[in-house]
């Protein structure tokens, strides 16, 4: 029996195949990358749904794909069907469930794309439906127009915290027009990683929630993730404020670019022993350089200054950031 393979939803409306992985009459595991393709922002591998053997290959190199689109045909192998299916189902459930607390996974509005400030239309979904990753959710008015909104997720709606006519405002970024500013009530923080690809700036999503440690997990899980180029499209949008850190590297200041729509990006440079004059004498202090950019559209240098001087106040004393 063959089946089509497609894209998943890559979270942009295109992207170039760079890279085919396979070939015909490959053998294929379930998770196996099968092509890359390359956004604006970010290079992802598109794994496979299925077990199979590939029987034709749709796209070449340079060809524009989009989410959904067919780009191979394979020939299921119906024996490590169950157990793929399985698998993926055992994997689902992982996902969406604490193993402990069998707690629900919460879905948050930039996962969704909704990047801006949004009203609801429509809500498609009930509490306890089960639903598809794909599945249509929501209609939503923004500044792109009225859309279908899709669930990046397969399992069952346990709770919907939103109603028709609900605004989502997803803390500060310009409108596309630039002539809006627009405040966000979620807190998620870029941070750039450098890849034999160029930068990106995978999303720490939720950081005023998350702990130290929670924090400096993810922050290698997701560099790692970069590097290796399986970044998606979602890993890369909706954040808030963007963080450099060239310390690694060496160098004393740099001038970081802002990431737009963002408003604001924090450098930080190699920290190093200086001596500080105490009023008496000179004493060894470390210091480490830090540099903000910022939009004046948005942030007055006085805000930038009090933000700079916040943030020297916390890391100056650790015991800060465990409150």
């Amino acid at each position: 029996m063959n089946t089509v393979v497609k894209i998943p939803d890559i979270g942009t409306e295109d992207a170039e195949v760079t890279e085919i992985l396979v070939k015909i009459e490959d053998k294929i595991k379930v998770e196996q990358s099968l092509i890359t393709v390359e956004g604006d922002k970010a290079s992802m591998q598109i794994p496979s749904p299925i077990s199979g053997i590939v029987k034709k290959i749709m796209v070449k190199i340079g060809d524009k794909v989009f989410s959904n689109q067919e780009i191979m045909l394979f020939e299921k192998l119906d024996n490590n069907d169950n157990l793929s299916s399985s698998n993926t189902l055992k994997k689902v459930k992982n996902e969406l469930f604490d193993s402990k607390n069998k707690k629900p996974k919460q879905i948050y509005a930039n996962a969704l794309g909704i990047l801006e400030n949004a009203e609801i239309i429509n809500i498609f979904v009930y509490e306890k439906n089960n639903i598809s990753t794909n599945y249509p959710v929501l209609t939503i008015q923004d500044l792109k127009g009225t859309r279908k909104i899709l669930s990046p997720e397969s399992g069952t709606v346990k709770n919907i915290s939103i109603k028709v006519g609900d605004k989502i405002n997803s803390n500060t970024s310009l409108s596309q027009d630039q002539k809006k500013i627009i405040l966000k009530q979620y807190f998620n923080i870029g941070i750039a990683v450098n890849t034999e690809q160029g930068l990106v700036v995978p999303i720490i999503f939720h950081a005023d929630s998350k702990g130290i440690i929670e924090i400096s997990q993810e922050i290698s899980y997701i560099a790692e993730k970069a590097r290796s180029g399986k970044l998606s499209a979602k890993d890369i949008k909706g954040g808030c404020f963007t963080i450099s850190n060239l310390g690694g590297i060496g160098g004393k200041e740099f001038t970081p670019i802002i990431n737009s729509p963002e408003v604001a990006i924090l450098g930080v440079s190699q920290s190093s022993i200086q001596a500080i004059w105490n009023g008496n004498i000179f004493v060894p202090r470390l210091m480490l350089p830090l540099s903000l950019s910022y939009d004046h559209r948005v942030i007055d240098g006085v805000e930038g200054a009090k933000f700079i001087n916040f943030l020297k106040n916390l890391i100056s004393d650790i015991r800060l950031l465990t409150l």
